[in-house]
C-alpha cells in the first residue's frame, strides 16, 4: 500500500524535473541568436557609435570654454587659402626677379668685320662690366678704363681707347655708361641736347633719332649720328641708348674723326653688335 502511495509522488517529481529541464533548454535556445546577432552587428554598432561620437563632438567644438582638439573645416579652409596665397605671392615674387638664362660667353672670340672694304678676322676678348653688361673688344688695339663721361663728368663710364693714342689727332674712344634713373628715350633726349652744343661747324650736321636694334639680343634702342664738319679730322659722334630693363638705360658713345670712320668707326660698330645685358629683372 505504501508503495502504491509513493508512485504518484515519484511521478510528480519526475514530471517537475522534466519540466524544469525543458524550460532551461528553451531558454538556452532563445538566448543564442541574441549573442550571435550582437557579434554579427558589430559593424553596425561601430557606425552607430561613430555617429554618436560625431554628434557629441559637434557641441564640444562649439563650446568656447574648451580648447579645440583639432582643426575645424573652416579653419582648415583658411589654412589652405593662406598657404595658397603665400605660395602665389612667392611665385609672383620669384617670377618678378627671375633673370634670363645665360650661357657663359667665351673669354675670347674671333670676329669678322669689314675694314676699308676688306673682310678681316680680328681676335677679341670678353669684357664683363660692373654695370651688368658684357661686350667683346679688340684687346690688341684697345684698353678699357673707367673714367668720367665726356658728356657729363658726374657719370662714370667704361671707356675703350687706343693703346697708343695719337696726340695730334682728335680723341678716339668707345664708352658705355649706365643711367639708373633715366630710360633710353630720356637719355637720348638729353644727349642730343648736349650734342647740339658740340656741333659748331657750319657744315656740321646732326641726324634724326632713329629706332634700331642693339647687340646679340637685338634690343630695341635709339641711335643718333652727328659730324662736326666735313674735314678729314672733323669729330664724329655715334650714340645709342637702350633700356636696362629696370627703368634705367645704357648709353654707347663712339667718338672718332671722319678719316677714321672705316677703321675705328667700323670696329666700334662691331663692338656694339656684341653688347649683351647680363642682368635683367
Amino acid at each position: 500500500m505504501k508503495t502504491k502511495r509513493n508512485n504518484p509522488i515519484k511521478k510528480h517529481l519526475l514530471f517537475m524535473v522534466l519540466a524544469v529541464s525543458l524550460s532551461l533548454a528553451v531558454t538556452g535556445c532563445l538566448s543564442a541568436p541574441v549573442e550571435q546577432g550582437a557579434v554579427t552587428n558589430t559593424e553596425g554598432t561601430t557606425e552607430s557609435m561613430a555617429g554618436r561620437n560625431e554628434e557629441t563632438a559637434a557641441p564640444t567644438g562649439q563650446n568656447s570654454d574648451q580648447e579645440p582638439t583639432g582643426t575645424s573645416g573652416s579653419d582648415a579652409e583658411e589654412t589652405v587659402i593662406e598657404r595658397t596665397e603665400i605660395k602665389t605671392s612667392a611665385t609672383e615674387q620669384s617670377e618678378s626677379t627671375i633673370e634670363p638664362t645665360r650661357e657663359p660667353r667665351p673669354s675670347e672670340s674671333t670676329l669678322t668685320i669689314e675694314l676699308e672694304g676688306m673682310r678681316e678676322d680680328i681676335a677679341t676678348r670678353l669684357f664683363m662690366s660692373g654695370f651688368d653688361y658684357s661686350i667683346y673688344y679688340e684687346h690688341e688695339m684697345y684698353q678699357v678704363v673707367q673714367t668720367s663721361s665726356f658728356f657729363d663728368a658726374q657719370d662714370q663710364v667704361d671707356e675703350f681707347m687706343p693703346l697708343s693714342p695719337a696726340e695730334a689727332l682728335p680723341d678716339i674712344s668707345f664708352s658705355v655708361g649706365h643711367r639708373p634713373s633715366a630710360d633710353a628715350n630720356e637719355a637720348m633726349t638729353e644727349l642730343k641736347r648736349k650734342l647740339e652744343a658740340l656741333i659748331t661747324d657750319d657744315e656740321g650736321r646732326i641726324g634724326e633719332i632713329e629706332a634700331v636694334e642693339l647687340g646679340v639680343d637685338q634690343l630695341p634702342a635709339f641711335r643718333i649720328h652727328a659730324i662736326n664738319g666735313s674735314r678729314w679730322d672733323s669729330e664724329v659722334y655715334d650714340i645709342i641708348t637702350v633700356n636696362d630693363g629696370t627703368g634705367g638705360s645704357y648709353s654707347l658713345i663712339s667718338r672718332y674723326f671722319l678719316e677714321a670712320a672705316e677703321g675705328h668707326g667700323a670696329r666700334f660698330s662691331q663692338m656694339a653688335d656684341t653688347f649683351r645685358l647680363e642682368s635683367v629683372n
